[in-house]
């Protein structure tokens, strides 16, 4: 067993203004700061979410093959 603590983060998403500008080429930095600044709240929400489900359904798809073995 290690010593590494329960809570260690594994896994982290981060989004910055030059992904906006990847998609908007034509927006000002500042523009695409804004936007990402509007829109961070909906992207933290649904990050969460689908990592909840991510995690639920890899873990039932393990078991079940655990049971088929």
């Amino acid at each position: 067993m290690t010593n590494e603590p329960m809570y260690e983060k594994y896994v982290e998403v981060s989004w910055c203004p030059a992904d906006i500008k990847a998609i908007r080429p034509n927006w000002s930095d500042e523009k695409c700061m804004q936007e990402l600044e509007r829109i961070a709240r909906w992207l933290e929400e649904t990050q969460i979410n689908s990592g909840w489900d991510s995690i639920e359904y890899l873990i039932e798809e393990e078991e079940e093959e655990d049971e088929i073995n």
